[in-house]
């Protein structure tokens, strides 16, 4: 049996914890809410309440032999970001000095290190070039986590979709932003959770990885095939010129990973089943 430690148990965070739990291993989720606490011990995960900006409360954190770190800041102002992803993880990585090394810690990081391209590729051989101060927040932590002296992979993830997490309620508000004609990069909230064990097996520390699916779409084309998927006809008026950028998921299925939902048609139709009957 493993020690599974997840730091920060959001919309990912939880589900991983989860599925750890399910595969009977010991798990532990460091939360800051009651409502989570009540929640984990009702299915058998050990809560643990800490504040990664309260360097006292983590001194509770128990060691584990893999580590999910994965916070995130209530709110996305510049000073939160900075509170959790350079304070908050500088002072969880100073709580380990004194407990048994661990294995390996997966950092669930962002693709936002890297900036808009006009629709050009970016992989890991990209070195990351964010344009925004959020960004270059983002950049120092997985340098921080990276040069901390502990074995520490970086999973890049894309924009993470699933279950109650979804462009469905915009859809059918309307209320869609057509300004620009941008590359959306996705990847299924079950693709995240099965890739966080074959990274723990095949992942190199030190390396960083890429979590999206295999088929960025332009946003005018996705609302366009969500709306023929869902039957919730839209007047669409983007501009042809595309932004953003197209990431490659190469590296992650160079490990023998497969995709549940390779592209967002499988998962948005896996999530119209889900909606019509909550129980499939």
């Amino acid at each position: 049996m493993y020690h599974i430690l997840v730091v920060g148990a959001g919309y990912a965070g939880s589900r991983i914890a989860h599925y750890f739990k399910d595969q009977k291993q010991k798990v532990w989720a460091v939360t800051r809410t009651e409502r989570r606490n009540v929640e984990f011990e009702k299915n058998g995960i050990q809560p643990i309440i800490a504040d990664l900006t309260q360097p006292e409360t983590l001194e509770v954190i128990p060691p584990a032999h893999f580590i999910v770190l994965c916070p995130a800041p209530d709110e996305g102002s510049e000073e939160n970001y900075r509170k959790i992803y350079i304070d908050g993880i500088q002072n969880f990585l100073d709580s380990l000095k004194n407990k048994p090394r661990p294995s390996l810690i997966l950092y669930l990081s962002s693709t936002a290190v890297w900036r808009s391209r006009e629709g050009g590729w970016v992989d890991e051989m990209i070195a990351p070039d964010p344009d925004t101060e959020k960004g270059r927040i983002l950049v120092q932590a997985e340098r921080n986590i990276l040069e901390s002296g502990y074995p520490a992979v970086v999973f890049r993830l894309s924009g993470i979709y699933g279950p109650g997490r979804n462009r469905l309620q915009v859809l059918e508000s309307g209320k869609i932003s057509q300004e620009e004609n941008s590359y959306m990069n996705r990847i299924h909230v079950e693709d995240v959770i099965r890739a966080v064990p074959v990274l723990f097996k095949k992942g190199e520390a030190g390396q960083v990885y890429t979590g999206v699916d295999d088929s960025p779409i332009l946003s005018s084309d996705f609302y366009k095939e969500l709306s023929e998927l869902t039957g919730k006809k839209m007047d669409l008026n983007f501009p042809e010129q595309a932004s953003g950028k197209r990431c490659r998921n190469t590296k992650l299925k160079s490990l023998g990973f497969e995709f549940l939902y390779p592209t967002f048609r499988e998962g948005y139709e896996s999530l119209l089943k889900y909606k019509a009957n909550p129980k499939f």
